[in-house]
C-alpha cells in the first residue's frame, strides 16, 4: 500500500497493489498525485 498526504477532502491518494507484484513511486511535485510503476506483470505499467 502506498499513500502521498494531500489537500483533498480524503486527505490524500492511495494505490494498493497485489503482493505478487512490486511497485516502485515515481517522484512528483503535484497535489494529491501519486504515480507508480508497477512490474510482475506481462509488461511493465504507469498508473497515475
Amino acid at each position: 500500500m502506498f499513500h502521498v498526504e494531500g489537500t483533498n477532502k480524503n486527505g490524500g491518494v492511495s494505490i494498493g497493489i497485489g503482493k505478487h507484484l512490486k511497485g516502485s513511486k515515481v517522484e512528483t511535485n503535484l497535489q494529491n498525485t501519486l504515480v507508480m510503476d508497477i512490474i510482475g506483470l506481462s509488461e511493465p505499467l504507469r498508473v497515475i
